[in-house]
């Protein structure tokens, strides 16, 4: 009985058949897949329905995967590394262990890194431009860590070192000048000078750090008039000059620099008295005197 029912539905069955056939032929995958499910659904014993069934599964599996793949692989053509990585996750879904996913991620953070290097040496030049010399370096220190094999980085890092330490010394001494008074400190800027001014073509922020530097090493070794008053009966002492002894008014010309003046009286508090000498004149007398008796 049942093989008489199956053989009446025969002439059905074969036009499910080869209706899903035809379909597959024209890539209608979805159509192809409905008569093949009525084809099984017709007969679910016949061997060549169900086989049929399970190759448009798979031609749909199939294309899922390759359209995941090529939403991917189009994204990456646009730079959309998310939208990339999101397409290519999803065809991993399907097929877990594809080599072809693997290899398309992979292209992903190439060309992803790719792009941030060249963007960060974009960035790293254009701080040479500005002669911001520490932060280049950072940055090709930053690209080379990540990555040590930069040969681009790699070589950019030797001079930008040294116009870095450069910047930074120019900086320091201009920062402090009353540091020159110090005979090291002012040979050390003199060579300071001497190496700046060495560079060939100048960049308008070094040109302009050569002159307030020579500027600087001038004012330190110019002394300008100062003018110490006190009451005549306090011992004055302007430390590592001289000994002043008691008056009422004495001038004296010293260099930039940081002073201490000391004055002792008998039966008085002694007194301290710090000043800086600038360079620039000193807008009034400097008064050192015991007034306060103890």
């Amino acid at each position: 009985q049942q093989l008489a029912q199956r053989a009446g539905q025969l002439e059905t069955l074969i036009a499910a058949l080869n209706n899903g056939r035809q379909r597959l032929q024209t890539n209608e995958l979805a159509a192809a897949k409905a008569y093949f499910e009525q084809a099984v659904s017709i007969d679910g014993l016949h061997i060549k329905a169900a086989a049929e069934l399970q190759s448009a599964n798979q031609a749909i599996t199939e294309q899922r995967f390759r359209g995941h793949m090529s939403d991917g692989f189009a994204a990456l053509d646009s730079n959309q590394f998310a939208a990339a990585t999101n397409a290519f996750n999803r065809a991993a879904k399907i097929y877990s262990n594809h080599p072809a996913v693997a290899q398309a991620l992979s292209q992903v953070a190439t060309k992803q890194s790719q792009i941030l290097v060249s963007r960060q040496m974009l960035q790293a030049a254009e701080f040479e431009d500005r002669e911001q010399w520490q932060q280049a370096l950072e940055l090709y220190q930053s690209l080379l860590q990540t990555d040590p094999s930069l040969t681009e980085a790699r070589v950019k890092t030797i001079p930008v070192a040294v116009r870095a330490k450069l910047d930074n010394q120019i900086q320091a001494v201009l920062a402090d000048p009353l540091k020159l008074s110090s005979s090291s400190q002012y040979n050390s800027a003199q060579r300071l000078l001497a190496d700046a001014s060495g560079i060939a073509n100048p960049e308008p922020l070094l040109t302009q750090q050569i002159a307030d530097l020579n500027k600087a090493l001038q004012q330190s070794t110019t002394a300008v008039d100062v003018v110490l008053q006190s009451n005549n009966q306090t011992q004055v002492t302007l430390f590592r000059i001289a000994k002043l002894g008691a008056f009422e008014q004495t001038s004296l010309q010293l260099k930039p620099g940081r002073y201490i003046a000391a004055g002792t009286r008998m039966g008085y508090r002694d007194v301290r008295v710090e000043f800086t000498i600038t360079g620039a004149p000193i807008e009034g007398p400097i008064r050192v005197s015991c007034d306060e008796m103890i």
